[in-house]
């Protein structure tokens, strides 16, 4: 009878890795790619600016472009800012019940 018992308690236990269940993967970060894409087009435009401001041209223009430089660095800073506050958000969302 002892051996009988034991064959039942085997059968009716659950495997530490079971098949069927599947841990979903964590949603994807928000933004990498937008921020990515958008830093690299500011960088195309700055660069194209400075290659205009290397050329020989009327100086109240080259000023202004270099105005423009300078709005592009603030507007990089601004986006940084934006990515490190949605990553810190990121960080504190309770991921255990997902």
């Amino acid at each position: 009878m002892s051996e009988w018992l034991k064959e039942l308690a085997w059968k009716a236990s659950v495997p530490a890795r079971v098949p069927w269940v599947r841990i979903p993967l964590l949603p994807p970060k928000k933004g990498n790619n937008m921020f990515d894409s958008i830093h690299k087009k500011l960088q195309k435009l700055e660069s194209k600016i400075v290659d205009l401001c290397e050329k020989d041209i009327n100086p109240n223009l080259q000023d202004g472009l270099y105005n423009v430089i300078s709005m592009i660095e603030d507007l990089k800073g601004y986006l940084n800012e934006i990515e490190d506050e949605m990553l810190e958000e990121d960080s504190h969302i309770d991921r255990t019940n997902i």
